[in-house]
């Protein structure tokens, strides 16, 4: 995290950081090391709980909730694994926790320089 507060330090960019969040004190470190935003992804698909916990104790403005979909469905472990959750639903879910931040990477294109998933 020397990286993040080293460039939080250095700019007035609101900055948001993630990848590889998966306690309590990460989260902890991130914010404290200057980042406005965590980025989640995985965490939320595979352990809810502790998410919502994050979410009751720092407060759903300060997340960015990623989901890497592949035919509507959530895609977790590198986009290895497809699970059953639609996108849909798990949008439904964690907007009614107040998360208001959520992006989508659909993974059946994503890199492959064939246009836009629609």
């Amino acid at each position: 995290m020397k990286a993040l507060e080293a460039i939080a330090g250095r700019t007035s960019l609101i900055i948001d950081f993630g990848g590889g969040i998966k306690k309590s004190k990460d989260v902890e470190i991130v914010f404290e090391s200057g980042a406005a935003y965590a980025t989640v992804g995985s965490i939320a698909v595979k352990d809810e709980t502790t998410f919502l916990q994050w979410v009751g104790r720092f407060g759903a403005e300060k997340f960015l909730l990623g989901a890497d979909v592949k035919e509507e469905k959530i895609t977790i472990n590198g986009w290895q694994e497809t699970t059953e959750i639609f996108i849909y639903d798990f949008i439904e879910k964690y907007s009614q926790q107040g998360i208001q931040q959520i992006f989508c990477t659909d993974v059946s294109k994503d890199g492959k320089l064939e246009g836009p998933a629609i």
